[in-house]
């Protein structure tokens, strides 16, 4: 179950920007990768504060996104890691036209390697 953190909305500004509806518009463009076999409860989307955004005079930067825990399967190739890593910066772009650029990070995650829930 893929864990999407977008970085940078904030500098952005968050308050002209509806953060809800970005959400659904990530976990649509996931949930579209029909490889993923996922839905839109499998997916969450958090916008984390990084205290630095709160500096209105700092210039525009990056806007990362990570994908985390993206579960390894055979299904998921690079290839559908890289449409996932498009489909996504492209939401986010969409979301903050004004963003310098967008850069996406899939980090894909093997269960068998180290994983616990409960």
């Amino acid at each position: 179950m893929p864990f999407i953190k977008v970085w940078g909305t904030r500098h952005y500004g968050q308050n002209f920007v509806d953060l809800d509806g970005v959400e659904i518009e990530i976990k649509k463009a996931v949930v579209g990768i029909e490889e993923l076999g996922l839905d839109e409860r499998q997916v969450t989307v958090a916008f984390p504060l990084d205290v630095r955004d709160l500096d209105k005079a700092r210039p525009l930067g990056d806007m990362i996104v990570e994908i985390d825990d993206l579960f390894a399967y055979p299904a998921r190739t690079r290839e559908v890691r890289l449409r996932v890593a498009a489909a996504v910066g492209t939401a986010v772009r969409e979301a903050f036209p004004n963003a310098k650029l967008v850069k996406v990070f899939v980090l894909p995650f093997d269960p068998n390697e180290s994983f616990w829930s409960g």
